[in-house]
């Protein structure tokens, strides 16, 4: 189900591109220049619903390749599910009983990461308002004591503005994995930004 809503928002941003064409005038480009994104990103899974922003600052080889360093402060939620108190016993006959008993709604408390990492970027056109591009970021967890690297790819589209490319709205999909309470956590990971 995941992979086919997946599938089609990553269809729709690649076909998109060629619907907001520039023409060929001289556009600010970033080409040698520094940019600063800032991302909202959600990260939903079966067990918990992850929100967070990121902070990216990233050096523009091309209009094509960045590199750059980001931070993500992020908040995971788990949903209120039942504790159960499992016990057995043993009768007079010796047999064993098992008695289940409710112990209360529990909420777990909310837990806080935040990774560090490294963030690669290929933009596939720079003369479009809507240009495809991927994105690799692979970094470390400072907050939390975890095993795992944390690590995204995300496919995207960079929405840039007429006369100003260096400038624009970012959206994304993609997977993120990450160690989470010493176990890998791999989810899906949707985000909306502004680079300027």
């Amino acid at each position: 189900m995941i992979m086919s809503k997946l599938t089609i928002v990553v269809l729709f941003l690649f076909l998109s591109s060629g619907l907001f064409a520039q023409t060929d005038f001289k556009t600010e480009m970033r080409k040698h220049k520094i940019s600063f994104i800032s991302e909202v990103e959600l990260t939903p899974t079966r067990y918990h619903k992850g929100r967070g922003l990121s902070f990216i600052g990233v050096y523009n080889f091309t209009d094509y390749f960045s590199v750059g360093l980001g931070i993500k402060p992020y908040i995971l939620f788990y949903p209120k599910h039942r504790l159960y108190y499992v016990y057995y016993t043993i009768d007079q006959q010796n047999n064993v009983v098992w008695h289940e008993d409710l112990y209360k709604d529990y909420r777990p408390d909310c837990e806080f990461y935040l990774p560090v990492y490294t963030t690669i970027k290929f933009v596939f056109s720079k003369r479009t308002n809507a240009s495809p591009y991927v994105e690799y970021r692979l970094g470390f967890e400072t907050f939390e004591h975890v095993n795992e690297l944390y690590r995204t790819l995300c496919l995207g589209s960079r929405f840039g503005f007429n006369g100003k490319y260096n400038r624009a709205v970012n959206v994304s999909v993609g997977w993120q994995g990450t160690g989470i309470a010493f176990e890998t956590s791999n989810s899906f990971l949707f985000k909306v930004g502004y680079e300027f």
